[in-house]
């Protein structure tokens, strides 16, 4: 299977989605399990693995998204 820089993965996902809809579905006081939804259809399955674990990331690290 042939390796894929994290990295730009997940930049090319996020360059179809609108930065607003980005801050306000993983804004770390107020994740809405409807909005991550509507966010993930957006994605394929494996694009989602990728965001989730990207988002999972910096919550657990307290990282700010903005």
């Amino acid at each position: 299977m042939k390796k894929v820089n994290f990295e730009k993965r997940l930049s090319a996902i996020l360059e179809r989605i609108p930065d607003s809809e980005i801050v306000e579905t993983f804004r770390i006081e107020a994740i809405n399990p409807a909005r991550i939804d509507r966010f993930f259809n957006h994605c394929s399955k494996p694009e989602r693995w990728i965001i989730e674990n990207w988002a999972r990331f910096f919550r657990d690290k307290k990282i700010p998204y903005v």
